[in-house]
């Protein structure tokens, strides 16, 4: 019944915001910095829902720098890509990683919190351990732009970062 309650809140938001393209609007400089990563138990299986991040057993600090590096802590050099401008994917010391850059939605205004995620999926390089996480990037980005929104044509202000 869960299963079948969750799909239905996916189609729905699907349908909200219109075939899957999601409102969030985050560029290459918000998402390259310094990151703190908080992962659940390395104990769930593929399709595992991940709507928050229960208990934080690991936390990780990664660098993400230009053109595509990754850095953890303990020196270990991975890589990492944008997903578009709605999420981004890292790889480094043997675990993968994959987010929504966080937003949210007021009637039709979305604003775009560049420095932070949805919880999201991870798990080692050979598809198992998988668990959630979520991060909150650490450096700072600019805190305001505008930027045009593709949805509803207008101009926006979009909040990037700690004010």
């Amino acid at each position: 019944m869960k299963g079948l309650l969750l799909s239905l809140l996916v189609v729905a938001v699907t349908f909200e915001l219109g075939a899957a393209d999601l409102p969030v609007e985050c560029y290459f400089s918000d998402i390259q910095g310094t990151w703190t990563f908080y992962e659940s138990a390395r104990d769930g299986s593929p399709g595992m829902a991940c709507d928050t991040v229960d208990e934080v057993v690991y936390q990780k600090t990664i660098k993400l720098r230009f053109p595509n590096t990754a850095e953890d802590e303990f020196g270990n050099i991975g890589t990492w890509t944008m997903v578009y401008d709605q999420g981004f994917e890292v790889r480094v010391g043997g675990r993968s990683y994959f987010a929504f850059s966080y937003f949210e939605k007021t009637g039709d205004n979305v604003t775009s919190y560049c420095d932070k995620t949805f919880p999201g999926w991870a798990r080692d390089l050979t598809v198992r351990n998988w668990s959630c996480f979520k991060a909150v990037k650490v450096t700072d980005i600019p805190v305001l732009r505008q930027r045009f929104d593709r949805h509803n044509s207008k101009l926006v202000r979009c909040h990037l970062g700690r004010s």
